[in-house]
């Protein structure tokens, strides 16, 4: 569908190689866009800072990761590809802007805003546009600054003209594990949904059969002793673990608690330095220490592999975290099927459970795939339209370093 230059929604269970599937027809799309641009104006690939192809994605492991595997893929060929992510590599981009010719730029919303205002990034020669972990992405904290970009160029209506041409205006591929209804909306105005094709897996949106999980109800004050058991005992048995937390503070207080009682486990979350959380992942990758603990920030479309065992601190409250969470073990090319443990502690936690519970004995999709961060405080905290829009523009005019 990508090669047939149509708008398209890909949503396949995580693990399953969605960055492969829309990397490989984009790769094979600019070497042929390139050839005839060679032929019929040659001068057109000269121009700087202005990418043929766009890949947005929500964080930075996420960048670095899709980019390092474009740059395995471009090898043998004549094109180049560039990451701009958060950090002084950025700031120094900012103030000192090194020019350069662009195939596929790799970027997060935030920073990628900022140089467009800055013009330091020319978006209008995108001919197609990647949205990666496209349920992410449509959060009301990312939606307007991936409107705003997505503004900055003219999506096509779909398909090609009778001439083999593609037709005029950007091609948009949404990328994600879980759809929820809400994603349509947020690309209203922008793209006919009419044109959109969708291409999703019989298994979206259900319980991973051959991971083995395990809930246990779990008091408060017993899941700090009941994690450090369980930690030690899977490490025992070789195994490399993903500590889920809700927040950066109790994700930072577990990886001290489980190092003063002799386990390595360095944090991730979105509220660590940048020169502290700068490589944190890519350490874990490469087998530096065998437990990470995190916020939902590693969640989402980290290539996991080697990872044998997930556990729940703190259970997600919604099924799309869970859906994501999980994923991170299992996933195809691993040796091991993986295993999730939970710690179910409050109501509300157990009403996800039942949820969980219902649709796998059932054999049913789960019921509800919406993780949208901003409407869930909107709804516990019953904040306004206006309040929430006032969160949105202060996440816009966050220094890029925080992105």
């Amino acid at each position: 569908m990508i090669l047939q230059g149509d708008n398209v929604i890909c949503a396949s269970e995580t693990g399953s190689g969605k960055t492969l599937a829309y990397l490989v027809p984009l790769v094979d799309k600019l070497i042929i866009r390139s050839q005839i641009q060679q032929e019929t104006d040659p001068q057109d690939s000269l121009r700087v800072n202005s990418p043929r192809a766009l890949i947005l994605v929500p964080n930075r492991e996420l960048a670095t990761q899709t980019y390092e595997m474009l740059v395995k893929m471009l090898k043998y060929t004549e094109l180049n590809a560039e990451v701009v992510i958060g950090g002084e590599r950025t700031q120094r981009k900012l103030n000192h802007p090194k020019y350069s010719e662009i195939d596929v730029l790799v970027s997060t919303p935030g920073v990628l805003s900022k140089l467009i205002t800055n013009r330091l990034q020319d978006v209008s020669r995108v001919h197609t546009v990647v949205i990666d972990e496209a349920d992410t992405m449509v959060d009301d904290s990312f939606s307007d600054l991936v409107r705003r970009i997505l503004g900055r160029m003219m999506i096509q209506g779909g398909g090609r003209e009778g001439s083999g041409e593609y037709s005029r205006g950007a091609q948009l591929v949404l990328v994600g594990a879980t759809m929820p209804r809400s994603l349509l909306d947020t690309f209203d105005g922008i793209v006919p949904i009419e044109s959109l094709t969708r291409v999703a897996t019989k298994h979206l949106h259900k319980f991973a059969p051959h991971v083995k999980q395990t809930f246990h109800r779990t008091k408060p004050g017993q899941k700090a002793a009941k994690a450090l058991e369980l930690v030690k005992s899977s490490l025992q048995a070789g195994q490399i673990m993903m500590i889920f937390c809700r927040s950066s503070e109790t994700c930072n207080w577990l990886s001290q608690f489980l190092e003063e009682n002799g386990v390595l486990a360095p944090a991730l979350n979105g509220a660590m330095m940048q020169r502290f959380r700068r490589g944190r992942f890519e350490q874990f990758q490469r087998g530096e220490f065998r437990c990470l603990v995190c916020t939902d920030i590693a969640s989402r479309g980290l290539d996991t592999t080697l990872v044998t065992h997930i556990l729940n601190y703190d259970f997600p409250q919604d099924i799309s975290d869970y859906i994501h969470r999980t994923g991170r073990t299992g996933r195809i090319g691993a040796s091991d099927r993986g295993q999730v443990t939970s710690f179910i502690t409050y109501p509300d936690e157990a009403e996800v459970v039942h949820k969980i519970e219902r649709a796998v004995r059932a054999a049913t999709v789960f019921e509800n795939v919406n993780a949208n961060i901003t409407r869930r405080i909107n709804i516990k905290y019953g904040m306004t339209q206006d309040q929430l829009k006032s969160m949105g523009k202060m996440r816009s005019n966050m220094p890029s370093s925080q992105l």
